[in-house]
């Protein structure tokens, strides 16, 4: 029942796409959709479930609030996203109802490790097993990686549009952003397991 109402949960950030907004359901909704899902477990279950478990969730708030502002304000302040939104498969469908009801699907399979964690509480001990802690330490890392790629990248695009972003983590690793992603939800995943 607790992975059911998580998936309307998720459901509803993407809402827009059916009124009109296609793109949505891979971009903002999707941040919008984590937001949502962290909230509502950590409203659900914050009174016992400890420390680690309450980060976890803020995790999911933190890294979904992040994530849509910043695809939002791209979305509208450049030029080249509009044209990409316009021209995506997403935006010629006929049917949006089943990417929605897909797409929030998946979103709730990705969060529902901090639904697990939530439910775990603080364990018999009182406290979390140790890989709890790093899956959510390692969430956390993502989610700031991901956070400082996209502004460098964002800041460089600003002055140089047309070349590519090699200063700051871009200097270092090629898809900084992509490396952030991956370390957030597998930290979460991580976080689940206990």
């Amino acid at each position: 029942a607790a992975l059911a109402a998580l998936w309307g949960v998720c459901a509803v950030p993407l809402l827009p796409t059916l009124a009109g907004r296609p793109s949505w359901v891979f971009s903002v909704g999707y941040g919008l959709s984590s937001a949502a899902a962290g909230a509502a477990m950590l409203a659900s279950g914050a009174a016992g479930a400890g420390p680690v478990a309450l980060a976890a969730g803020g995790g999911l708030v933190a890294y979904g609030l992040r994530l849509a502002a910043f695809l939002y304000w791209r979305q509208n302040a450049w030029p080249e996203w509009k044209e990409r939104a316009a021209k995506a498969p997403e935006a010629r469908a006929k049917n949006l109802l089943a990417p929605v009801l897909g797409c929030s699907a998946l979103y709730c399979l990705m969060c529902s490790p901090a639904l697990w964690l939530l439910r775990a509480g603080a364990g018999a001990g009182g406290s979390l097993p140790p890989l709890a802690l790093l899956g959510v330490a390692v969430q956390w890392v993502g989610l700031a990686l991901e956070g400082v790629a996209d502004y460098q990248k964002s800041a460089h695009k600003a002055t140089a549009p047309d070349s590519w972003c090699s200063s700051g983590l871009f200097s270092t690793l090629r898809h900084p952003n992509y490396l952030g992603e991956i370390l957030h939800w597998g930290g979460l995943f991580v976080a689940g397991l206990p």
